[in-house]
């Protein structure tokens, strides 16, 4: 399993409060993924987009971080043995460079987002340069 994919049930897991108020700000699930079969296959036709999302689904496949694990093994192989359509070679790689670069962005955008969130909760310094109830050694 992917690392990024751990650690962000890791942190679901653990801040359930804090990933349900990011949830509110995110668009509807599965828009990321159309978003992304659109960008792969930008001729695609409303037809082929529904025809992708479908078999897809029949897989599990329902969302961008899903579809990059996927995309990593074996994406076709699950789909014939599910009984659906294959994707070609250019879509395949094109949807697991496109979804890698996605969870990238997103992993990059999260930890950005977590370090203003800690500089934010760092304790303010006096006017003096030292922080209150800082211990002095000697």
């Amino acid at each position: 399993m992917h690392p990024q994919l751990l650690a962000a049930a890791a942190q679901e897991r653990d801040c359930p409060q804090e990933s349900a108020s990011l949830e509110e700000h995110e668009p509807e699930v599965g828009t990321d993924l159309r978003q992304l079969l659109l960008q792969a296959r930008p001729n695609w036709s409303e037809a082929d987009l529904q025809s992708a999302e479908q078999k897809l689904s029949v897989i599990g496949v329902t969302t961008v971080p899903l579809l990059a694990q996927a995309s990593a093994s074996d994406l076709n192989g699950r789909l014939r043995a599910a009984g659906q359509k294959i994707f070609t070679a250019t879509t395949v790689m094109e949807l697991k460079a496109r979804s890698a670069a996605s969870l990238a962005a997103a992993a990059a955008a999260d930890a950005e987002a977590m370090a203003a969130v800690t500089i934010a909760q760092r304790p303010k310094k006096s006017k003096t340069g030292v922080r209150p109830n800082a211990r002095l050694t000697f």
